[in-house]
């Protein structure tokens, strides 16, 4: 086990006071998303005075956590320029790790959660010291790659996670009610916070991808399960029951689905359902499914190449979980109503390969008079769920999430390089 760390990697009176007020996050997080703003919008937009913006900002400012930005000298002005305030993006890092079941993924981040540096490390076991161990590892070799200060480490995985700390249940790794948080603080020194890899990318898909901008959108992943986000008036909605995977076993068995198959036992899953999301979207029962099919073992990028290539029995596989595809995103925007739907995961390509049939399945299961939500396809590079662990680390230190600096210290942030903090 590696102790934690006391080395520190730059100036310890720079590093910010936590926690932050409400008001200093409101600030923090509107530079973040909106990038530089003059004190005056800054006023007009957040409700402050100026006097109280000046209070709230020179905090932010001496920890380095903002600047004032450079203006062009040439520029003509009356009277005293606005010199906007910026979030200082480059003075100091994250570390994001998504844990499958298969890897570990880890990545070096700035403020943005702009990749620096990537790790990845193949799981030969799953026991949970060999992965804790592990994780430490690329967290403390991520955090040698650069001279700027972690100000906090977010790690990511399918399950259920508590208090943004405890995995009370991770079937990929047969976890159960194990406190990661805590046992990679005691193992680095850093910050650290957990939680489901969805909740987290849909997040991260609000700030920094696809649904940034939007008051109102739907993240569907589809790959070894199904996952599931929202946002509203552009905060992600979170609950205890994320993590469950709730909508793996919604049917989507109709009239209009048995149309296109040639016998119900066709869509019928491992699970013993007939025309579940688990089954249609998966890769694992594509592929299983395929492999009867085909009559040999088939992989499911196979299927979607041998589907691109006009390949009949492949082909009708695809385009009936196209349908059924269409079908579960029109359930999802008749309730929802979202400006967006953003599919990602590995098996995301089932949008393009079978698109007609995806919008035959739109088309008969939205109302005419509707206006289509825009559909976006993510990036399936396991980089963005990376970068969406970062992001976790992000939110947790500038909008909060309850996550407690290591030592139990609430007057600074808990990072190697302010070793006046109690270890």
């Amino acid at each position: 086990m590696n102790p934690p760390r006391t080395t520190s990697h730059g100036n310890d009176a720079n590093e910010p006071l936590l926690p932050l007020s409400g008001h200093q996050r409101a600030i923090v997080a509107t530079l973040l998303l909106n990038g530089p703003s003059s004190r005056t919008d800054l006023v007009h937009n957040l409700n402050l005075s100026a006097g109280s913006l000046t209070r709230l900002t020179r905090p932010l400012i001496d920890a380095g956590i903002l600047q004032e930005q450079s203006t062009n000298p040439t520029q003509a002005s009356i009277g005293r320029p606005s010199v906007p305030l910026t979030l200082n993006a480059d003075r100091h890092r994250f570390i994001g790790i998504k844990l499958t079941a298969t890897d570990s993924h880890a990545a070096l981040t700035t403020t943005h959660a702009e990749i620096e540096h990537t790790i990845n490390t193949p799981l030969s076991v799953t026991d949970a010291t060999t992965v804790l161990d592990l994780m430490a590892d690329q967290i403390l070799t991520l955090a040698a790659h650069t001279p700027h200060p972690i100000l906090g480490v977010g790690v990511t995985l399918g399950g259920h996670v508590a208090h943004y700390s405890v995995v009370t249940r991770a079937d990929y790794h047969g976890w159960e009610n194990l406190d990661v948080a805590h046992e990679l603080q005691a193992r680095t020194g850093f910050t650290i916070v957990v939680d489901n890899d969805i909740v987290a990318h849909t997040e991260y898909s609000s700030w920094f991808g696809q649904g940034r901008g939007a008051e109102r959108f739907a993240l569907f992943t589809l790959g070894a399960g199904i996952g599931f986000g929202v946002v509203v008036h552009g905060h992600a909605v979170s609950t205890p029951e994320a993590g469950f995977s709730l909508l793996s076993h919604h049917r989507l068995l109709t009239e209009e689905l048995l149309t296109r198959v040639p016998d119900p036992e066709y869509v019928r899953g491992s699970c013993g359902h007939l025309a579940c999301a688990r089954t249609l979207f998966t890769s694992g029962e594509i592929s299983r499914r395929a492999s009867l099919l085909l009559g040999r073992d088939v992989s499911a990028p196979e299927v979607l190449t041998l589907a691109k290539a006009g390949a009949p029995l492949a082909r009708q596989l695809i385009n009936v979980s196209g349908y059924a595809l269409g079908q579960f995103l029109a359930d999802v925007a008749n309730m929802v109503l979202p400006e967006r739907i953003i599919l990602g995961g590995e098996m995301c390509e089932i949008a393009d390969v079978a698109r007609d049939a995806l919008n035959d399945g739109l088309r008969h299961f939205r109302d005419s008079r509707t206006t289509p939500p825009a559909l976006f396809l993510d990036n399936p590079d396991i980089s963005s769920w990376a970068r969406s662990a970062a992001t976790l680390a992000i939110h947790n230190l500038f909008i909060g999430r309850g996550a407690l600096p290591v030592g139990g210290d609430n007057s600074r942030c808990a990072t190697p390089d302010n070793p006046t903090n109690p270890r």
